[in-house]
C-alpha cells in the first residue's frame, strides 16, 4: 500500500494519507471535493504517424522561416532607412548598402513564400485528418 490512496465516491475525491516513517500523518483524512462539468461534445480524430510527422515538420519549418522573415525584413528596413536618410559620399559604401537591402528583401520574399507553403501543407493535412478527404 502506498502513502496516498484515492477513492472516488459519489462525485467526491477522498484522499487518505497513511502513516509512514518519513513524514508524520495528519490527524484526520483530508477531503477534497471534485466538481464535474458536463461535456457538450468530444471530437476524436485518428491521426496516422505520417500525418503527425508532416504537421511536426511543417510547424518546425514555419518557426524557422518566421525567424528569417524577421531578420530579412528588419535588416532591409534598417539599411533602406539609412540609405534614404543619410547622404553617403562613397560610391562603394552606397553600393554595399544597396546590395544589402536587395539581398534582405529577397530573403524576406523567399522565406515568406516558404512560410505560406508550410502553412498550406499544415492546412491540407488538417483537413485530411478532420475528414474532409476521407
Amino acid at each position: 500500500m502506498t502513502d496516498e490512496t484515492k477513492n472516488i465516491e459519489a462525485g467526491k475525491t477522498i484522499l487518505s494519507i497513511a502513516k509512514s516513517d518519513e513524514r508524520p500523518a495528519p490527524s484526520r483524512d483530508m477531503i477534497l471535493s471534485a466538481t464535474r462539468h458536463p461535456i457538450g461534445t468530444l471530437h476524436v480524430y485518428e491521426v496516422t504517424g505520417e500525418e503527425l510527422a508532416v504537421i511536426e515538420n511543417a510547424n518546425f519549418l514555419r518557426t524557422f522561416y518566421t525567424l528569417f522573415i524577421g531578420i530579412g525584413l528588419s535588416a532591409a528596413i534598417s539599411f533602406g532607412l539609412c540609405l534614404a536618410t543619410v547622404p553617403i559620399a562613397n560610391a562603394y559604401l552606397f553600393a554595399t548598402f544597396a546590395a544589402t537591402v536587395m539581398v534582405n528583401v529577397l530573403v524576406f520574399i523567399v522565406f515568406t513564400v516558404l512560410w505560406f507553403r508550410a502553412e498550406r501543407q499544415i492546412a491540407v493535412t488538417r483537413k485530411r485528418i478532420m475528414g474532409a478527404d476521407r
